[in-house]
């Protein structure tokens, strides 16, 4: 393969409640940067946009993991789940589908009182069965984040 043919898909992720914000406007920044080059299609995704509960802790996604795992041995990686990994029924079943769709990913999201909001803590807790099954791997990821206000970011 010629690396001039080489075409990715870069998912934007705004992590805010905040539309038309900051992280919104520095997400789509980074995005047009990449559209520039040639080489990557982008979509960009507001969190504000989907219903997305929280995890509750019930391991259905690590079982099920681990119960293929059995079948197929150990040492496969990634864990070749099919579709959606996840007891809860809501947005996140679209939001994964994009990630693993996706050959990078820039999540942005601003710093609250020295850490993430609440909307993205939500979301990276729903994207447990990803630490199990290793799907993400070899995808290119990126935080981007604004702070204000010293010693509160």
């Amino acid at each position: 393969m010629n690396p001039d043919d080489l075409k990715v898909k870069i998912l934007g992720i705004v992590g805010t409640p905040i539309k038309g914000g900051n992280c919104q406007y520095m997400l789509e920044q980074a995005l047009e940067i990449v559209e520039s080059e040639g080489r990557a299609t982008t979509e960009l995704v507001h969190l504000q946009d989907y219903r997305i509960e929280y995890c509750v802790g019930c391991e259905a996604c690590l079982r099920r993991v681990h119960r293929l795992q059995k079948k197929i041995g150990f040492d496969v990686i990634p864990v070749p789940v099919e579709d959606y990994n996840c007891s809860i029924k809501d947005d996140m079943e679209i939001l994964h589908k994009k990630m693993l769709e996706a050959d990078g990913i820039l999540l942005a999201a601003p710093v609250y009182i020295a850490t993430i909001p609440g909307q993205v803590k939500t979301f990276l807790d729903r994207c447990r069965t990803f630490v199990h099954d290793f799907r993400l791997g070899g995808k290119v990821a990126a935080p981007l984040t604004v702070a204000f206000f010293r010693n509160a970011g």
